[in-house]
Parts: structure tokens; sequence; C-alpha cells
């Protein structure tokens, strides 16, 4: 962990009282809280968590930090980033009240002009009692699912073991945006996250296999993206270590557009075939950038033909979207 200390007063004061704690250790310390904290704010710069004076090491965006124990008591909290000159601002400030066994997970959403700060507490008592059960052979985690998507609908939100189909889901919340659903206990395992829209049932949104395996809270995160596919959300899943996990849409269709750079070839026509589908680009012109196109995941055959002269200038060129 890097030490960003502001004075040397500060430094001895975080030397005082914070604990690293990036893994579900126990501690032996018999009053403690812990925090952890996520950027999920999509313009903004590497912010920081600041507790009492003591900065943590910044995080862009879609990052965390480790799951850390800290002292209980009054905090003066704040959230810092940069400006455009590169110079420290502070996007967050408050005092927050820690009690022993507190787990704080802190979200910053919302466009970085305007920031907000969510702070969602879970409890994972039950969980940490089950699994340090010596007389029986219990493996729990849990799960949360926290929706810090800008400008993003309703989603409902399931969860199903690996190998099961949507319909045996079982729904977990109906989440709108900075909302969250409270912690869940399942067995370890491998499991599917769903998103549908609200009342819907058909998914749009499908994770690939989730490989939860370790005793810890898992925080799923619904956030935006800027990538192919629709809807422009990716979910991150975020455990004690920091370091989310990112689960794109598998059910989401590639996007491409094609730029007409060739010198001698003043309109063309492009045609993209594969053994699923085929799709044409008619009367591209010398410079012009196409528009943004769905397309589904295989490998295709391109074939360009210059309509001025009704020459092939390429045939079967592979391209292959995963």
């Amino acid at each position: 962990m890097n030490l960003t200390p502001r004075n040397i007063s500060c430094l001895l004061l975080a030397v005082a009282t914070v604990a690293a704690c990036s893994s579900d250790d126990e501690s032996d310390s018999s009053s403690e809280a812990y925090v952890q904290y996520y950027n999920a704010s999509p313009n903004s710069t590497a912010t920081a968590l600041v507790l009492d004076g003591y900065q943590y090491t910044a995080i862009d965006y879609a990052d965390s930090q480790p799951r850390y124990v800290y002292g209980t008591g009054t905090v003066e909290m704040e959230v810092v980033g940069s400006d455009e000159l590169g110079d420290e601002i502070s996007l967050y400030t408050s005092s927050l009240s820690l009690a022993n066994g507190d787990e704080h997970f802190f979200v910053l959403t919302g466009d970085y002009s305007e920031p907000e700060l969510l702070d969602i507490q879970y409890d994972r008592t039950e969980m940490d009692e089950l699994n340090d059960d010596d007389s029986d052979d219990y493996s729990k985690m849990q799960v949360l699912v926290a929706h810090a998507a800008v400008g993003e609908a309703t989603y409902d939100v399931y969860f199903a073991k690996e190998g099961e189909d949507f319909n045996a889901a079982a729904m977990l919340d109906s989440l709108s945006y900075k909302s969250n659903s409270g912690e869940v206990m399942f067995d370890t395992g491998e499991y599917v996250l769903y998103l549908a829209e609200t009342g819907a049932s058909v998914p749009i949104y499908t994770t690939a296999t989730l490989d939860l395996s370790s005793n810890t809270v898992y925080k799923f995160v619904i956030r935006n993206s800027y990538g192919p596919g629709m809807p422009k959300l990716t979910i991150d899943a975020v455990d004690s270590t920091g370091s989310p996990t990112q689960y794109a849409n598998i059910d989401a269709n590639a996007e491409y557009r094609v730029f007409n750079a060739l010198i001698n070839a003043e309109e063309i026509d492009i045609t993209m075939s594969s053994n699923q589908e085929t799709q044409h680009l008619y009367d591209l012109e010398q410079y012009e950038l196409s528009e943004f196109t769905a397309i589904g995941y295989s490998d295709y055959g391109v074939t360009i033909i210059d309509n001025s002269a009704n020459e092939i200038l390429a045939n079967n060129l592979l391209v292959t979207f995963n």
C-alpha cells in the first residue's frame, strides 16, 4: 500500500489508526471496522479515499481499493481527485461514525463535476460464523449488487447456479440508479448473474460463469460501459482484495464501422459473410466513415468491390468478432 501523508502529523495518525487488511483474515483487535472504496464515476480522474488525513492509493474508474481495517469512532472522511491542471480537489467530505464490526463499501458515482458517494453497509457475521464452525463443513459466501450506472434504467437482478437456465434463477432485487440489494448468502461455487428489464421474463444481460469460491462478500457493481452492444453496461465483481473482475454481456453483439481510405476507389461496396449471417454495406464514398452496425460474434469473410470499376479489391479477408 502506498502511503501519501499530507504532513507529519497525518502520518503519525495513520500509523496509529490504520492497518491494512486486503483479505478476509480475522484480526485480533476487539474494536475495528472495515472500509473499501470503488470508483464508479465514469468521467473521473483517479480518485482517492482519505480518512482522518490519511490518503489511500488513488484508483481509476472501475477500480477498487482492497478492504481495509480501520479503528472505530468518529472519522473525518474525504474523497479527492484532480482538476484539469492536475491539482488536487476535494470531491466529498463528511464525518463518519464507525462502530465495531461495521462494513462500509463506498462507491463514487455520477458525473465528475457533481459526484455522489454511496455508503453501502452490509453484515457478514452469520457467514463468518458458519464458515468458522468446525462441526460442519460449511463453505459460504455472500452477494450484494449495486446500481451505479448513470442514466440507466431500473433492472431486475437474478442469480442462478451455473448450468441452470434463467427460469430457475432467484430474483435478488429490482435496482434503480444509486440503489443496492442487501447481502444474500449462498454456498460457494459457480453462478451466473442476469439483468432483466423490470417485470420482463427474458434477460437482457447475462454474465459469463462467476467463480465465487472464496468465503467473502462479492460486491457486484452495475456501471456504465462505452463498448459495443446494448445496454451500455458492464458488471464488476469486487471482492476483499480489490482489482475487480469485469463481466461483459455474453449475449451482446459486436459492433463495427468502416472508413474508406482507398485513394483510387471513390465508392465501394463491402460484404461480410459468416456461417450465421451476411451483411452488406453499399456505396461507401472515399474518406467516408460508416455508422456503427451490430454483428454477431463469429468469423467473417470480407469482400470489397470498387463500384466505379466493378472490380474486386479484396476477397475473403478474414475478420473475427469475439
